[in-house]
């Protein structure tokens, strides 16, 4: 038996674990994070729904929500980010665009295709949540590796 090749199967099988829980940590704080501020974008949209269209209403949404998940995600999230706020404020912005046209894209494909299959009832807050849930892969490694990468 070779125990050299043995640990360092051991070290690398160590540092994935390491990583993972590392990864896991600060996933579970982007969720939480995102929560916040998905339920801020949420709220918003219904009261500018009030005023705007629906489309409109998700847009408008949506940049409440960017301004909250901006601050919690900087603060809390990614704090050992090497990007100064306003380089970090201008890749949150492109990452957040990408989500914003897979929100409203999703949002409205699933408004029209719950109506299709009879649901009624709060169908569109059913499709923007859903629109919303599904940002959450994308946007977690955009922000991780492009809006606050970690110093070196």
């Amino acid at each position: 038996m070779d125990f050299g090749k043995c640990y360092f199967l051991v070290v690398i099988e160590c540092d994935s674990l390491l990583f993972i829980k590392s990864m896991t940590k600060q996933f579970v704080k982007f969720i939480m994070g995102g929560a916040v501020s998905a339920g801020m974008n949420f709220s918003s949209r219904v009261l500018f729904n009030l005023k705007f269209n629906y489309t409109v209403s998700i847009i408008l949404a949506y940049g409440v929500g960017m301004i909250v998940a901006f601050c919690l995600f900087k603060i809390f999230v990614f704090e050992e980010s090497k990007n100064s706020t306003k380089r970090s404020v201008m890749v949150f912005i492109m990452v957040n665009l990408f989500g914003l046209i897979q929100t409203v894209i999703i949002s409205l494909l699933l408004n029209d295709y719950l109506l299709i299959i009879g649901v009624r009832q709060f169908r569109p807050e059913i499709a923007h949540l859903i629109g919303l849930g599904t940002t959450t892969i994308t946007s977690f490694f955009g922000h991780k590796y492009f809006t606050f990468p970690k110093g070196k």
